[in-house]
C-alpha cells in the first residue's frame, strides 16, 4: 500500500510510457535494433536502439507541435518567435499562442460541431500546458511541493518508455509466465501483431488519408490544411465513414456560398483520393489482427481525448490492444478446459475478428 501511495503521483507518466512502449516496440524499436546490429558493443546494443527510438519519437512529436503552431499563427517567423517566447516564458508570447490556438479550435468546431470538445476546453488545456513549460520553475516546484508539471511528466514518460524498450520483452515473459496455460507464445505473438498493425496499418493509414484530405481541402477550397488534416487523422481510423465526416461539412459550406464547382470537386477528389490511398496502403500492410475494430478504436480515441486530453491518443489504442490480448488469454484458458463447449473453429474465428 505504501508503494502504491508513492507511485500515485507518477501514474500518468507510467501509463503513457508503458502505452507508448507497447505500441512502438515492434514497429520502431525492433526495426532500429535490427538496423543498428553493426554496433560494436553488444552489451549496449539495446540501449543505443532505445535511445534512437526515443529520438525519432521526440522529432516526430516536435514536428507535429510545430505544424499546429504554424497553422494557428500563420507564418514561420512568428512561429519560431512564439516557440522561443514559450521556452523563456515570455507572457506576451504565451498569451498570443493561447489566443491563436483557441481561435483556430473555434473555427474548426464550427465546421465539425460533432466533436466532443469546446473552445473553452481547448483554452484551458493549452493554458495549463504552456504555463508549465518553464524547465527551471517546473523542477523547483516539483522538488519543493511534490506537485507535477508538464516538463517533469514528459521526462518521466521518456525514461519509462526507454526502460521498457530495453526490459519490456523480459518483463512481458515474466508476466505471461503467471498465466496458468501451456501455450503462451501465441498470446505474445498476437500482442505484437496487433500493436504493429495498429501503428503501421490503422494509424499510418489514417495519417496518410488525413493528410490527403487536408491537401485537397486547401487546394480546392482554400481551407486550413493542418486543421482539416488533424480532424482527418482522428476520424479516418474508420476507413469508409471517416473521410465523409471530413469533406462533407467543407463541401456543404462551399455549396452554401454558391461555389458548387469547388464543392463537387472537393467531394469527388477527397473521397476517391482517400479510397485510393487506403487501397494502396491496405495492399502493403496486413490488417487481419485488427479486422473490424475501426468503430471501437474511434470510440476509444474519442473517449481517451475526452477523459485524458492529449494522453488519450496514446492510452486509448494501447488499452484496445491489451483488451484484445486479454480476450485471447481468456479464450486460451477456456480452450484448455476439458469441459469447454466452444469448438476450436469458432474460437479461431473469434480470435481473428470474423465472428
Amino acid at each position: 500500500m505504501w508503494l502504491l501511495v508513492l507511485l500515485a503521483p507518477v501514474t500518468k507518466s507510467l501509463a503513457v510510457g508503458a502505452s507508448l512502449a507497447l505500441l512502438t516496440h515492434g514497429p520502431l524499436y525492433a526495426r532500429l535494433h535490427r538496423i543498428l546490429r553493426w554496433w560494436p558493443w553488444p552489451a549496449y546494443h539495446a540501449h543505443v536502439a532505445a535511445s534512437a527510438a526515443i529520438a525519432v519519437l521526440g522529432a516526430g512529436t516536435a514536428g507535429i507541435v510545430l505544424a499546429l503552431l504554424w497553422a494557428a499563427l500563420g507564418g514561420l517567423q512568428i512561429t519560431v518567435s512564439a516557440v522561443w517566447g514559450i521556452a523563456i516564458q515570455d507572457q506576451a508570447s504565451v498569451q498570443q499562442v493561447i489566443d491563436a490556438l483557441t481561435a483556430r479550435a473555434a473555427d474548426g468546431l464550427k465546421l465539425y460541431p460533432q466533436l466532443p470538445v469546446s473552445a473553452v476546453d481547448v483554452r484551458h488545456w493549452v493554458t495549463d500546458i504552456l504555463h508549465q513549460t518553464a524547465v527551471g520553475p517546473a523542477f523547483l516546484r516539483t522538488i519543493v511541493t511534490g506537485g507535477g508539471s508538464a516538463v517533469v511528466e514528459i521526462i518521466l514518460t521518456t525514461v519509462v518508455t526507454w526502460w521498457l524498450y530495453v526490459q519490456g520483452p523480459a518483463l512481458g515473459h515474466r508476466l505471461l509466465s503467471l498465466l496458468p496455460m501451456a501455450e503462451r507464445a501465441p498470446i505474445a505473438c498476437r500482442l505484437r501483431e496487433r500493436a504493429g498493425a495498429l501503428v503501421l496499418g490503422t494509424a499510418g493509414r489514417a495519417f496518410a488519408v488525413g493528410t490527403w484530405l487536408g491537401l485537397a481541402a486547401w487546394l480546392i477550397g482554400g481551407f486550413q490544411p493542418v486543421l482539416v488534416a488533424a480532424v482527418g487523422v482522428l476520424v479516418c481510423v474508420m476507413p469508409l465513414l471517416g473521410p465523409v465526416f471530413v469533406w462533407l461539412p467543407l463541401a456543404s459550406l462551399l455549396a452554401s456560398q454558391g461555389h458548387w464547382v469547388q464543392a463537387v470537386s472537393l467531394s469527388v477528389c477527397a473521397q476517391i483520393g482517400a479510397l485510393l490511398v487506403g487501397w494502396i496502403l491496405d495492399r502493403r500492410a496486413a490488417q487481419a489482427p485488427l479486422h473490424g475494430t475501426g468503430p471501437v478504436l474511434l470510440l476509444t480515441l474519442v473517449g481517451g481525448l475526452w477523459g485524458f486530453g492529449a494522453r488519450g491518443i496514446i492510452l486509448a489504442p494501447a488499452a484496445l490492444v491489451l483488451a484484445l490480448s486479454a480476450w485471447d488469454a481468456l479464450r486460451s484458458l477456456n480452450a484448455e478446459d476439458p469441459d469447454a463447449d466452444e469448438s476450436p473453429t469458432v474460437a479461431n474465428d473469434i480470435a481473428d475478428g470474423h465472428a
